[in-house]
């Protein structure tokens, strides 16, 4: 970007710097809100439109959706963003039986991504938040495409097969989550604010 070297640091994200500091909501409180049984497996979905795919945007989704329906595991779907084409996916999750949510407030999602099997979608969450937090994320698609990945993502294509077999995964292969549970947070340990002041203090501007 034309920066000087000495000029440019790595102190990692800040959004989760906020995940540290969030007041921890328990689980009867999640289950009791959400309806769920938390003993037992649970699948996040959030799953954005990708510009570039417009038009095969509602194919995409639905093999996400299939495969969680094919392995009959409890689900939340949320909303994607709104972007071009996300009326398209809002359409598809209507008509579902699965629990849906146009957002949730994300005090509430950290904690049900603390408990979730897996987040799967292609919301960078999966690539920030998810490995953070020692949770399991099947990336599907482009979305993320170049981004630095944790031991803790399989990435999958638009395919229902792959989709399942990366969930099954994430529920069952022991070695995999222990992989996960041990896993580095490639975008910093939540002390980037930490980071930032020390440097703005000692910088010479």
């Amino acid at each position: 970007m034309g920066e000087l070297p000495n000029y440019v640091f790595t102190v990692g994200n800040t959004s989760l710097d906020g995940i540290k500091k969030l007041k921890k909501i328990s689980k009867h409180d999640l289950e009791k809100k959400y309806g769920l049984n938390l003993n037992k497996p649970l699948i996040l979905i959030l799953q954005h439109t990708v510009t570039s795919e417009l038009e095969t945007i509602k194919e995409n989704i639905l093999q996400t959706i299939d495969a969680v329906n094919d392995l009959n595991i409890q689900t939340i779907i949320i909303y994607g963003n709104a972007d071009a084409g996300s009326q398209k996916i809002a359409k598809v999750i209507k008509n579902l039986k699965i629990k849906q949510y146009m957002t949730i407030p994300y005090q509430d999602y950290i904690g049900l991504l603390k408990h979730a099997s897996a987040l799967v979608g292609n919301s960078s969450s999966g690539i920030i938040e998810a490995p953070f937090l020692h949770i399991p994320s099947i990336n599907v698609g482009t979305r993320q495409d170049g981004r630095l990945r944790a031991e803790s993502i399989i990435d999958v294509q638009y395919d229902k097969n792959e989709i399942k077999k990366a969930i099954k995964k994430a529920i069952m292969d022991t070695d995999f989550l222990m992989k996960v549970k041990s896993c580095k947070s490639l975008y910093g340990n939540g002390d980037s604010a930490k980071k930032i002041v020390k440097i703005l203090e000692n910088i010479n501007l």
